[in-house]
């Protein structure tokens, strides 16, 4: 989810020429969802829901859309209905996370059953009222998931967990990846803060209380260059610019002036 860098910036250059006008290809129809898509070559990794199942896709960008495989497994399509993550390709592995907490390794060739776990179940694991939204982090050997207090992380793998963080409900945005100190890092909007994770173990390095209504922490934190994060809230809760540090966290400024929902 918004590129290799999670930046939601692009690197392709050349593909746009003054006066081209954008037409559309091919459409290719795949249900109810919020997924956005994954692109890796040719090859374009998404989910959908029927009402019934999510299905992803594995789509040939090449080929008007062809499917190339699908995937499909049990789940009610929920209030605004279908998915919210999107896949994460690395490799040979497509990773997905469903509203219910279907967690899946799937061979990106042909879309078969690498592991597969159901959190919910499993974990007794209580989700948020909208059910899990963020998109899985693939960050070394670990599969980062904004799922419990404040996140879990499993073997990418074998799907076994290396580390968990309790039964709560999570917040709704995605885990965000960063570098303090020569350290990895991981940055979750929880359902009643920011914090900052060891990516290696998931100890709480720091904590930014940040209550929202409804708990919906949903946009994703973003870097700013050297050790600022920005943060955004819909609901009129507004936005704060913070100084991070490997053991604190302090609030530069705050105010109304962006609420992302």
């Amino acid at each position: 989810f918004r590129g290799p860098d999670h930046n939601g910036i692009s690197t392709e250059k050349g593909w746009y020429t003054e006066g081209a006008v954008a037409r559309t290809v091919w459409t290719v129809r795949l249900g109810t969802g919020y997924s956005t898509v994954s692109v890796v070559g040719n090859r374009v990794y998404t989910m959908g829901n029927d009402g019934r199942q999510d299905t992803v896709y594995c789509l040939n960008a090449a080929s008007n859309g062809a499917v190339v495989w699908k995937y499909s497994y049990p789940c009610p399509a929920g209030s605004y209905e279908g998915p919210r993550g999107t896949p994460a390709v690395e490799g040979n592995n497509v990773y997905v996370l469903s509203r219910e907490g279907d967690v899946a390794c799937l061979d990106s060739t042909n879309g078969k059953v690498r592991w597969s776990r159901q959190l919910k179940t499993e974990l007794r694991m209580n989700l948020p009222g909208w059910g899990l939204a963020g998109s899985p982090l693939v960050h070394q050997d670990l599969l980062i998931l904004n799922a419990g207090g404040q996140g879990m992380a499993l073997d990418r793998t074998t799907g076994k967990t290396k580390w968990e963080s309790g039964t709560a409900a999570a917040g709704y945005a995605s885990p965000v990846p960063f570098q303090l100190g020569g350290r990895s890092c991981v940055a979750l909007f929880v359902a009643k803060a920011l914090v900052g994770l060891n990516t290696a173990d998931g100890k709480e390095l720091w904590r930014f209380p940040w209550e929202t209504k409804y708990d919906v922490n949903a946009a994703d934190p973003v870097g700013v260059p050297g050790d600022r994060m920005f943060i955004s809230s819909g609901y009129d809760r507004g936005c704060a610019l913070l100084k991070v540090g490997l053991d604190q966290v302090n609030k530069v400024w705050e105010n109304k002036g962006i609420a992302s929902h």
